[in-house]
């Protein structure tokens, strides 16, 4: 399961309509930021220790003002805030149906690797569309995620600390890795002992930003993620998402990035799984070891 850029929410630029995001350089007085902000008629909506997100006046263009930023001589670079969607998920419901976990030769032999460890005392950041992990307001906690241990995380679509899942593909995606397991109920997960801390990056519909992703990543690798789990990706490099996966990376964690499902229909290596470093890039198999890019890239030929 994976993310893509979605065709566009705004023409051909496939990002944020009025959005841009920078990092000024170190050693730039405030003040010369604030009046170049306000001679160009920008509000700075986020300042974080990372990058800062500007909102630009009405009707502006997104790369003119990336260009003008960038000749500016203030910022180290200017990017626009990518847009991203979610791909088509499957639903497994047993386990004896999870070829993927069991099976010795087209699966990863899951059970062997049960042998050695089920993931006790690692924590797993799931940045996502959130996890169905409480009971809170009209949030429920799923079922099968009942005997699953949580650490806090944050949501920030909404910007509160409660990450809940208003879309199903976090909750689907935090049950293979870590769901209740030889409780009698549904499927199992991967590495059922391991505790998931759900990061909300993506709306209700699917969708969206690098801006809110790079947030997240920041979130998991400062809160003790070991593993940094990644089912997005867009079709364009970004220094904020190279810069926040960097910073995990070097704080011990493993990040792990879908490709993209249509891959091998000739689509590139989906970002951030597409950078050459610090990020292990996941791609799947169908049962008989065919490629599933591979056979929807077959199909769509024929």
């Amino acid at each position: 399961t994976a993310y893509e850029i979605m065709p566009s929410l705004v023409g051909s630029e496939m990002c944020i309509r009025d959005r841009i995001i920078v990092r000024f350089k170190a050693g730039i007085p405030q003040e010369e930021i604030e009046r170049f902000n306000a001679q160009n008629g920008v509000v700075e909506l986020l300042n974080t220790p990372y990058f800062t997100r500007l909102r630009l006046p009405d009707g502006a263009s997104v790369q003119e003002f990336v260009r003008k930023y960038e000749e500016s001589g203030l910022v180290e670079y200017a990017e626009p805030n990518f847009v991203a969607k979610a791909y088509f998920v499957p639903s497994d419901r047993y386990y004896r149906y999870q070829w993927n976990l069991n099976d010795p030769d087209n699966g990863i032999d899951v059970e062997r690797a049960w042998e050695i460890s089920t993931g006790e005392g690692v924590i797993v950041a799931v940045l996502d569309t959130g996890v169905a992990y409480e009971d809170y307001g009209d949030y429920r906690l799923a079922p099968d995620l009942a005997r699953t241990r949580f650490v806090p995380g944050y949501d920030f679509v909404n910007d509160d600390p409660h990450p809940n899942d208003d879309n199903g593909h976090g909750t689907h995606v935090a049950g293979t890795i870590a769901q209740s397991t030889d409780n009698g109920e549904g499927t199992a997960g991967v590495a059922f002992n391991a505790a998931i801390m759900p990061i909300k990056v993506l709306d209700k519909s699917g969708y969206g930003n690098y801006a809110d992703i790079a947030r997240g990543i920041y979130y998991a690798a400062d809160h003790g993620a070991k593993v940094v789990n990644l089912s997005l990706g867009g079709s364009y490099p970004s220094k904020t998402l190279e810069n926040a996966v960097a910073y995990a990376f070097n704080r011990g964690a493993v990040i792990v990035a879908a490709v993209g499902n249509d891959h091998l229909s000739g689509n590139p290596t989906s970002y951030p799984a597409a950078y050459d470093q610090y990020v292990i890039a996941v791609g799947a198999t169908r049962f008989d070891a065919v490629s599933y890019t591979h056979l929807r890239a077959h199909e769509t030929r024929h």
